[in-house]
């Protein structure tokens, strides 16, 4: 379990580090102050350990997991063992998972965290100096211009836009009833918001609603799943039938932990693809020219 690895890959935003090296963060209205050493994670909290433990995932052991992915996909082993202590998360507040993920279309982490964190704070604060993401009732009063002087650019008016929609389909409702629905129901259910297209909705199902077969593809997947699987597709463009095609190939290999071993695959490109890419650019040239 490594929690920096786990609140700095993409999957949460609002998760920061203090001067003394704590995590302080939160789930709905629970908090958590966590400080982590080589053996050990501790810190305050107003929900008890198992509250956290299943935050963390904890309830599915990583001995287990490594097996399932070695079992199914050997080939993956080297980016399993490359990124030690990364897990999904399991977070209980799928509004702040919305909306945060749609800040995060065509968009970069530096920029993704300042977006989420100012919707966050117009929640309550929390004990910890963290706040709860804001309700339904509040998201509506936040205006297209106050999103857009925040830096939110085309992003403010699918904002807007979201909140109006989710209330017209039931509101708090409509949120608990995304939950009791399978994968294959609730991402079509999720596209009906403005501004969240295929990649988005899939980033929600994993990251917010639990479906761990859920394979978000983004640049850095896309890169990952057609160097791997699809080479044929390496020069090719992203498109509505290879994103099913990819997907549906990797759920079929991966099973029930698809949306995990995605997550390993992000990473590493977020960390190695473009020294991998201009790896690659070299040895093409030298099989084209040798000598």
């Amino acid at each position: 379990m490594d929690l920096a690895r786990i609140f700095t890959s993409g999957q949460t935003f609002r998760w920061r580090q203090n001067d003394a090296g704590e995590w302080i963060g939160s789930d709905g209205l629970t908090w958590w102050t966590l400080r982590q050493t080589e053996t050990e994670i501790t810190g305050q909290s107003n929900a008890g350990p198992d509250v956290l433990a299943r935050y963390l995932r904890l309830d599915a052991t990583w001995a287990e997991f490594e097996r399932v992915i070695l079992d199914r996909a050997p080939e993956l082993s080297g980016f399993v063992a490359a990124q030690p202590g990364l897990r999904v998360l399991r977070p209980s507040d799928c509004i702040e998972t919305i909306f945060g993920f749609m800040c995060s279309g065509n968009n970069s982490l530096h920029r993704i965290i300042p977006m989420t964190r100012h919707l966050g704070d117009r929640g309550s604060q929390l004990e910890n100096g963290a706040f709860a993401f804001p309700s339904l009732a509040v998201l509506a009063d936040v205006s297209e211009s106050e999103l857009r002087r925040a830096g939110f650019g085309y992003r403010a008016r699918f904002i807007v836009a979201a909140v109006e929609k989710i209330h017209a389909l039931g509101g708090d409702d409509w949120i608990g009833h995304l939950r009791t629905l399978s994968y294959a129901e609730a991402w079509p259910e999720l596209t009906q918001l403005p501004g969240i297209g295929r990649k988005i909705a899939d980033c929600i199902c994993l990251f917010g609603l639990d479906h761990a077969e859920s394979v978000p593809v983004d640049t850095h997947i896309w890169q990952q799943l057609t160097r791997l699987y699809h080479p044929e597709l390496v020069v090719e463009s992203l498109t509505a039938k290879r994103y099913d095609l990819i997907t549906n190939a990797f759920r079929e290999r991966l099973g029930p932990v698809a949306g995990w071993a995605h997550q390993f695959l992000f990473e590493d490109n977020v960390k190695n693809g473009r020294s991998r890419r201009a790896s690659s650019e070299v040895d093409a040239a030298s099989e084209t020219y040798p000598g």
